[in-house]
């Protein structure tokens, strides 16, 4: 990432590009990343119902199917990996912080 940094802030030098035409171009990497992350999420979705039945009718009808304990135990699972990545980032960041 910081050799890219590096390399964006040698073009704006060379090719005299203003601040706003810099921030155009982030924002067009941006909107790219984001159209990328939203594929791969839709490509999550039907690998998830493959995965749970194979049901090409959507999340709703794949849910009704399954069997009342799997409806609480699916979420819960699901919100104590979020939990778990949220405290692992958390050490992290206040490893990396410093009050000096």
């Amino acid at each position: 990432m910081l050799s890219f940094l590096l390399k964006l802030r040698r073009a704006q030098q060379l090719f005299w590009l203003s601040d706003s035409h810099t921030m155009l171009i982030w924002a067009v990497a941006v909107g790219v990343a984001g159209a990328f992350a939203t594929a791969v999420f839709h490509e999550g979705i039907k690998l998830t119902q493959a995965l749970l039945g194979n049901h090409s009718e959507g999340l709703v009808a794949l849910t009704e199917r399954l069997p009342w304990y799997m409806r609480i135990v699916l979420p819960a699972a699901g919100g104590l990996v979020a939990g778990g990545y949220l405290l692992i980032a958390n050490r992290r960041k206040s490893k990396q912080s410093s009050t000096d």
